[in-house]
């Protein structure tokens, strides 16, 4: 009975801990999307991959892309402007995605995002630099992403294997809408999702409070 006190005291703890304002945090997780890309590695959540814009490289797309708006532009492959997304293996993205700001665009203006309530965010992020960043905005205010944030081993805007990644932010307060900016030369990102993650603590604590009843239960019929 004694250690069954301890772990539902543990318990209490962790529960306050998970409940703790601002508790979001940044994983470098991901699946393959089937075309070689990177993508989302949670279930139930809505990913953007741009692919269904026929002709990309032309300014002003983003209408072709519910929930997206501003001065961002739908792009294939890489320029002197812009290059595209990597993979751990260094293969670079063959599909569309998202350039923030426009190519040739002045920087500083960015991209609008609108999505059913979410608590996450994931994106293959292709250039995870000090000048980039995802605001998100919520019923108290704006929280602010910058590349420096994500645990990556540098953030000059390499587009090799240490520069791209993709980022999942969990836990957020909950959102409908963000921005995708960039105050230097581009901000590159392909398959956005965005969706109700259930909190790791929450999942922890279910799990913990399945192996306490297993451990009372098994108590109860040795006696």
């Amino acid at each position: 009975m004694k250690r069954l006190s301890i772990l539902f005291a543990a318990l209490l703890l962790l529960a306050g801990l998970c409940g703790a304002a601002d508790a979001y945090y940044i994983t470098e997780s991901y699946v393959y999307d089937g075309a070689g890309g990177l993508t989302s590695p949670y279930a139930g959540v809505t990913v953007e991959t741009f692919n269904e814009v026929s002709n990309p490289n032309v300014v002003g797309n983003l209408s072709n892309v519910t929930g997206f708006t501003g001065n961002g532009e739908i792009v294939k492959g890489s320029s002197g402007q812009n290059a595209a997304p990597n993979t751990p293996q260094n293969v670079p993205d063959t599909t569309n995605y998202l350039v923030v700001p426009s190519v040739g665009a002045a920087v500083g203006q960015g991209v609008i995002v609108s999505c059913a309530p979410s608590n996450y965010i994931g994106l293959w992020w292709g250039s995870v630099d000090t000048y980039n960043s995802l605001d998100i905005s919520y019923a108290n205010g704006v929280l602010k992403i910058t590349g420096s944030m994500v645990p990556i081993k540098g953030y000059s805007g390499d587009q090799g294997p240490d520069g791209s990644v993709y980022v999942n932010i969990l836990d957020l307060p909950v959102f409908t809408s963000f921005e995708i900016n960039s105050d230097g030369v581009a901000c590159e990102v392909d398959n956005v999702a965005t969706g109700m993650v259930p909190e790791p603590c929450t999942l922890f604590l279910l799990g913990s409070g399945l192996v306490g009843l297993g451990i009372y239960r098994r108590r109860s019929s040795m006696k």
